[in-house]
C-alpha cells in the first residue's frame, strides 16, 4: 500500500523487500556475532564460557568506592525535595527539552492548562506511573487531557530521530527484536540475568568456531 502512495518503507530502512534475501542477511549476521563471542570470552573482562554456558568474571554492579558513597549522601542531604511533577518543569526552564514535542498537523488543543497536562503526560509515562494514576494525584491534570496530549503530542515523530529502544530484563522477549529491525530500531535491553540466559543456534549443526 505505501508504494501505491510513493512512499517504500525498505528503501528508507535499508531492508531488502525479499523475506528470503532478509533471512540470509540475518544468518550471516549472526554467524559473524557467534563467531566473535566466540573467540571474545578470554580477551573479555566480564565473562567467559565454560560448559557452554555464559558465566560472569565479576559481579555485574559496578564497584562504589566507599567515599562515593559519603559524597552521595552529602548531596542527598542537601538537594531540596521536590514534587516528581514540578522536576521536569524545572529541567525544561534549563534546557527547553519539551520544544522538541511537535503536535500533529492540524491539532490544536483546547486545553487551558497544555504545558502542565504535557509535563504530567510525560512524567505518567517516564516514570510508569500510568496516565490513570497521575490524574488522580496531580491537581488541575485530568485523564482526558493526559490521553490528549500523549495521542496528539508524544505518539508523533518530533525532531528527534531515535534509533535505538531499550528496556530493563522484564521487557527483554523474542518479540521486540525481530519488530525492531523491522522498523530500522536497535533493540538493546538491559539484561539483569544475561549469565542465566539462553544461546540459540540458528543453525543447529553450525559449529563456533
Amino acid at each position: 500500500m505505501l508504494l501505491l502512495f510513493g512512499v517504500n518503507p525498505y528503501k528508507q530502512l535499508s531492508l531488502f523487500p525479499e523475506a528470503d534475501t532478509v533471512r540470509r542477511k540475518l544468518f550471516q549476521e549472526f554467524h559473524l556475532v557467534a563467531r566473535q563471542l566466540d573467540q571474545g570470552p578470554p580477551q573479555n573482562p566480564f565473562v567467559t564460557l565454560r560448559d557452554g554456558e555464559l558465566h560472569l568474571k565479576r559481579p555485574d554492579a559496578l564497584e562504589v568506592p566507599e567515599r562515593i558513597h559519603g559524597l552521595r549522601q552529602t548531596i542527598e542531604t542537601r538537594l531540596p525535595r521536590i514534587r516528581i511533577e514540578d522536576l521536569p518543569r524545572d529541567v525544561d526552564k534549563r534546557c527547553g527539552f519539551t520544544q522538541a514535542f511537535r503536535p500533529l498537523p492540524g491539532y490544536e488543543s483546547r486545553l487551558e492548562n497544555l504545558y502542565p497536562t504535557l509535563l504530567a503526560a510525560i512524567t505518567a509515562h517516564a516514570t510508569n506511573l500510568g496516565t490513570t494514576t497521575v490524574a488522580q494525584s496531580a491537581e488541575g491534570i485530568t485523564l482526558e487531557g493526559l490521553q490528549e496530549v500523549s495521542r496528539c503530542l508524544l505518539e508523533n515523530d518530533s525532531v528527534l530521530r531515535l534509533r535505538e529502544h531499550s528496556t530493563d530484563t522484564h521487557g527483554y522477549i523474542e518479540d521486540p527484536f525481530g519488530l525492531c529491525y523491522l522498523l530500522g530500531y536497535s533493540f538493546t535491553p538491559r539484561i539483569r540475568d544475561v549469565a542465566d540466559q539462553q544461546l540459540y543456534r540458528i543453525d543447529r549443526d553450525a559449529v563456533y568456531p
